[in-house]
């Protein structure tokens, strides 16, 4: 089981020189990963905490491109990268990523010898290439897109839609990956881990996938966010 700090497609990489890449996240590992990939910039941002137009300004602004790609990576954060597009001195470009695993998609198909028409188009088809879950916890009782929720039970949503509520965060992403890759054929899933889980927990829940799903690979990376036990990309 991978234990390293990135997983092992993102840590074998080659180190890109930096871009003009400017790139929303919710947490440190989140924040390494994206460097790993050759973003010049992060924003500390997401679920409850999005960054304002003027630091996502002040990001662009600082980046060494006269060309710079901004990766929102959440619905929330769109129309204030939009905004600091809007505003900057440079020729900004927003990639519409509406989650981290969409984001970090995009990052891959990025090419630091390609035009910028070139990587736009390929960062933005990337986006279709990877599903994205989200486990959290319901903070309160609810009934929501067909599925009944009670206070502090786990919750996945798949997409941005709710797929099912579970006793704990695991049972959540097990089912909500079942779902997922009943649908399709993939071949990776990645668990980025929240602050607050142990990294015993999370291994014993990519033990769990590979059992479930031999047919896939499994990895785990910290991803440093709060609110979400487990963002996971599927691809």
């Amino acid at each position: 089981s991978p234990t390293a700090d990135l997983s092992p497609s993102i840590k074998d990489a080659e180190q890109p020189p930096c871009s003009g890449i400017v790139a929303v996240v919710p947490g440190e590992g989140f924040a390494r990963v994206f460097r790993s990939l050759g973003a010049c910039e992060v924003v500390l941002g997401g679920q409850t905490m999005n960054p304002s137009t003027e630091d996502l300004l002040q990001a662009v602004e600082r980046a060494p491109e006269e060309d710079v790609i901004l990766l929102p990576n959440n619905k929330n954060v769109i129309l204030a990268a939009k905004q600091a597009a809007a505003l900057a001195t440079k020729r900004v470009h927003v990639v519409e990523s509406r989650s981290l695993p969409q984001g970090i998609a995009a990052m891959f198909a990025y090419n630091p010898l390609a035009a910028v028409e070139e990587n736009l188009a390929a960062m933005t088809a990337a986006l279709e290439e990877v599903r994205s879950i989200e486990v959290t916890r319901a903070v309160r009782d609810a009934q929501m897109q067909g599925v009944r929720v009670r206070q502090g039970e786990a919750i996945a949503l798949v997409d941005g839609e709710i797929c099912c509520a579970a006793p704990d965060a695991e049972a959540a992403a097990r089912q909500a990956l079942a779902a997922v890759l009943d649908e399709d054929a993939y071949e990776v899933v990645t668990l980025y881990t929240g602050r607050d889980v142990p990294e015993d927990r999370a291994q014993t829940l990519a033990d769990a996938i590979r059992t479930d799903h031999p047919e896939v690979e499994v990895e785990v990376v910290p991803g440093g966010q709060a609110h979400y036990d487990y963002i996971i990309s599927v691809e």
